[in-house]
């Protein structure tokens, strides 16, 4: 659960992670290392991560530091949180996440497939499979933040369940805004503040995405690249999206 600072992890063989409930790294303070396979051509593959619905992501996740310091919001994922400088390289990652939200003081849990809270870091050659499910925003590459993902694949079924337990001043999160999903990033900001840059290259989604929220008048729930983008301030993100595609078959764009 804590992180790792300036050091390498090197993977030349597969892993099997299975028999056990997966305690996402960095979560007390974001990874700041590298965790690469060490064949490009060949990407070392990582099974069995499972993040079931005991975990408490709202407790238990990465807290996120945010602009208005509230800080009521959290990640989730394989990595937590990928700090500035830090980098996960050709890996293949098998995950079973079911993540739901137990509290009402929460403003959003994200979870992506990868990596929870991107900030600043980069994901290149990375491919998810499996099942991303969370009650709010879901990603099959990364769940929230800011920074570079490169020839990246979602081969993941991605899921907003929106099902919901919040007493009536939570009345927002039944926004679809709040349970919207894509096969890249959830939601494109930097929460902690100051302007960020979302660098999307070669990126092709091969996942069904779907949110069981109802949509509203304006609101496109499921996209390709980024579900929601910052624009403005708090957090706003600048965007550099080439190259990406849907080998779905389902259609998705943005």
């Amino acid at each position: 659960g804590g992180s790792i600072e300036n050091v390498t992890i090197d993977i030349a063989e597969d892993l099997d992670l299975s028999g056990s409930n997966w305690t996402p790294i960095g979560t007390s303070t974001p990874f700041l290392g590298t965790i690469k396979g060490t064949d490009v051509a060949n990407p070392v593959s990582i099974k069995g991560i499972t993040i079931a619905n005991t975990f408490n992501a709202a407790k238990e996740g990465y807290a996120m530091e945010t602009s208005n310091n509230k800080n009521d919001k959290s990640s989730a994922g394989f990595v937590a949180a990928l700090g500035e400088g830090a980098s996960i390289e050709n890996v293949d990652l098998y995950v079973n996440y079911n993540v739901s939200v137990p509290s009402n003081k929460t403003d959003g849990v994200f979870v992506g497939g990868a990596v929870g809270y991107l900030m600043g870091g980069t994901l290149k050659n990375v491919r998810v499979y499996g099942i991303v499910m969370n009650n709010a925003r879901a990603a099959g590459i990364v769940g929230a933040g800011y920074g570079t993902l490169i020839d990246c694949e979602n081969h993941a079924t991605v899921t907003s369940t929106a099902q919901f337990d919040f007493t009536t001043d939570r009345e927002k999160e039944k926004s679809a805004s709040y349970h919207s999903v894509a096969a890249f990033v959830g939601y494109a900001r930097r929460f902690e503040g100051g302007t960020g840059t979302l660098t999307i290259t070669n990126c092709t989604n091969y996942g069904t995405l779907t949110s069981n929220c109802a949509n509203e008048a304006g609101t496109k729930i499921v996209n390709l690249t980024v579900a929601q983008r910052q624009t403005s301030d708090p957090g706003p993100v600048t965007f550099e999206i080439t190259g990406c595609t849907d080998a779905s078959g389902n259609g998705y764009t943005d």
